[in-house]
């Protein structure tokens, strides 16, 4: 995998915002990895210091009822989901150096900050029609895509989730 950005100096910045999300009463789980050049499949620590090559880092967010899960890669993507006001939010934006891949967590704390994304995001229905809304826009570089939370999601792709 390329290597986009370094990912330990993305965890400084993010460590900056730490005692801002306290105050805020959000909550940050415990910093994950992933090592490249850990043996298949390769496992997921909290150690940073058992981790070689870094190709991963992750974490979890909570704020009331609302949860978030990111994994920043160093390939330049990040995976995020998350369930904010009842709805289950689906991104995998791009970012090309530090300040790009912190901003994606800064929306994404945002996000659960105000109850949920301001993006023009696409509604997956019961009835598996699509609407957009039109919301105020964020730093992220694709729209998060809502789906139902029941266990039988229909993905935007038309497979199923259950």
């Amino acid at each position: 995998m390329e290597r986009v950005v370094d990912l330990d100096a993305v965890l400084v910045e993010l460590l900056t915002r730490g005692e801002s999300w306290r105050r805020s009463g959000l909550s940050a789980g415990t910093w994950t990895w992933r090592d490249a050049s850990a043996q298949w499949p390769q496992p997921i620590v909290s150690d940073r210091a058992v981790v070689h090559d870094p190709e991963s880092l992750g974490m979890t967010l909570r704020f009331g009822d609302d949860d978030a899960a990111i994994v920043l890669w160093r390939g330049g993507w990040a995976d995020v989901e998350a369930s904010i006001g009842g709805k289950v939010l689906l991104d995998a934006p791009d970012f090309n150096d530090v300040a790009s891949s912190v901003a994606i967590v800064d929306d994404l704390v945002a996000a659960l900050l105000r109850g949920g994304p301001k993006v023009r995001t696409s509604w997956v229905g019961d009835d598996g029609a699509v609407s957009q809304a039109d919301r105020q826009p964020v730093q992220l570089a694709s729209a998060l895509r809502a789906v139902p939370s029941s266990n039988d999601r229909t993905r935007p792709n038309g497979s199923t989730d259950g």
